[in-house]
């Protein structure tokens, strides 16, 4: 199924670009695996993140502390920082006039996946009701009746006056089990649905209309009264504030909501843009990480633009990172776990240090278990003289990158510690004759 043109993209207001430019949000790998660790950036440089299983979202979340770099104090965060599985570290460098990066523009010849994004379908940041459209009525399984849609970041919510509710992303198809909330309430608010990808609609308490929905008052977060029995909003944590009114305008009233206990009744199915089913397929782990990027707003992916999958490794365990290119320059990195996709990074492109032929972008520490026990994962982007690079953690075997349109990822198995991991590796890089043209740290 494709995407028809939507309503034109809405600006994003400068406050609120300026808030997502500041958060960092944590990887999340829930289960017996899974432990909590801070999130460290040494750049201007967003972490994309987004809802994830009802099992999941049970690990706690939390605000981690963001250390702005060596010898500054720690701060507490602006947003929230879920519980996570890995300690990430984004790695910049100021920009300087070098030789350039490889810019080459997407080759739809060479056999590699390549998938557009709808027009419009990773916009709008607010929740907004559009018109219905009739082949989404058919992919939900609600056939002539009648829906109202609300779109949100990457996703599309029906809501039928029966109280039947379906989710559709860009790879999937969530439709709600009712039974699951016949009743079941937070605070006074009754609760309709949880989506899979952490939707979250309530019936407002009796005599009151919610205004507006926050994590922390100088965050407020995606919501939307729809009529006078749905308020929908995407929490972003387990615990939101919402302000009501109570047919009053000038006074409010707000209230402290822990949604911890809402699970996500769903039956849920893949559905990837090309028709085919198989998760292994390089062109669907694409597209999951392309869903996941426009569920979290990521500006690169917020185009029609085109986008190809690039340089990737251990796509098929619990610790893989494919690197993605875009239009022009851009560059994009999806966490994976076996096939699908968990986040997506994306940094603002510069030359980087002139001594090196390649820019670190992403370092990740992916604490998954499993046979390949504690990783590091890089990746970043390469000069055009780049075609092989290798990476030594400490007195380790060297360890090969794939190297692909411009980008690399490799990761390190059996680290020891997340400090100062960067500071312990080193690099060799060769060209296409297999001369070496650097050879040194990283960092």
């Amino acid at each position: 199924m494709t995407f028809p043109e939507l309503p034109p993209r809405r600006p994003l207001p400068a406050e609120v670009r300026e808030r997502m430019r500041r958060v960092v949000v944590a990887d999340v790998l829930a289960g017996p695996e899974g432990t909590a660790t801070d999130v460290r950036t040494q750049a201007d440089v967003r972490t994309l993140t987004e809802g994830r299983t009802q099992a999941e979202r049970r690990a706690v979340d939390d605000v981690r502390a963001v250390d702005e770099g060596p010898g500054r104090p720690r701060r507490r965060a602006r947003g929230p920082l879920a519980a996570a599985a890995g300690a990430v570290l984004l790695v910049g460098a100021v920009a300087v006039a070098v030789q350039p990066f490889h810019t080459a523009p997407v080759d739809t010849a060479q056999g590699t996946p390549v998938l557009p994004v709808p027009d419009g379908f990773a916009a709008p940041i607010e929740a907004e009701v559009v018109p219905t459209l009739p082949q989404d009525l058919e992919v939900c399984g609600f056939g002539g009746e009648q829906a109202v849609t609300v779109r949100v970041p990457g996703r599309r919510l029906l809501i039928t006056p029966q109280e039947e509710y379906c989710e559709l992303t860009y790879t999937t198809v969530a439709r709600s089990d009712p039974s699951v909330y016949d009743d079941l309430y937070v605070g006074r608010s009754k609760v309709l649905w949880r989506s899979p990808t952490g939707v979250v609609i309530l019936k407002p308490a009796p005599g009151t209309t919610p205004i507006k929905a926050a994590v922390v008052p100088d965050m407020p977060i995606t919501a939307k009264l729809v009529d006078d029995d749905h308020f929908l909003m995407i929490p972003q944590g387990q615990t939101v504030t919402v302000e009501t009114n109570a047919g009053d305008p000038i006074k409010s009233a707000s209230t402290e909501l822990t949604l911890r206990s809402i699970p996500d009744a769903a039956l849920v199915h893949d559905r990837f843009p090309d028709g085919s089913n198989d998760p292994a397929d390089p062109k669907n782990v694409l597209a999951r990480c392309l869903d996941v990027a426009m569920r979290s707003g990521a500006e690169q992916v917020d185009d029609s633009g085109t986008w190809k999958y690039a340089a990737a490794a251990g796509v098929g365990t619990r610790s893989g990172l494919v690197a993605l290119r875009g239009p022009g320059a851009a560059s994009a990195y999806c966490s994976v776990a076996e096939y699908k996709a968990l986040s997506v990074y994306t940094a603002p492109d510069h030359a980087g240090d002139p001594a090196r032929p390649f820019r670190m972008v992403l370092s990740q520490v992916s604490k998954a278990g499993g046979p390949e026990g504690i990783v590091l994962k890089i990746g970043g982007t390469v000069r055009d003289e780049v075609t092989r690079l290798e990476f030594t953690h400490r007195q380790q075997s060297p360890q090969s990158a794939d190297v692909r349109d411009g980008t690399f990822v490799a990761l390190l198995p059996d680290v020891t510690s997340a400090d100062n991991l960067l500071q312990d590796v080193t690099a060799k890089a060769f060209d296409r004759d297999g001369r070496v043209v650097y050879e040194g740290r990283v960092v």
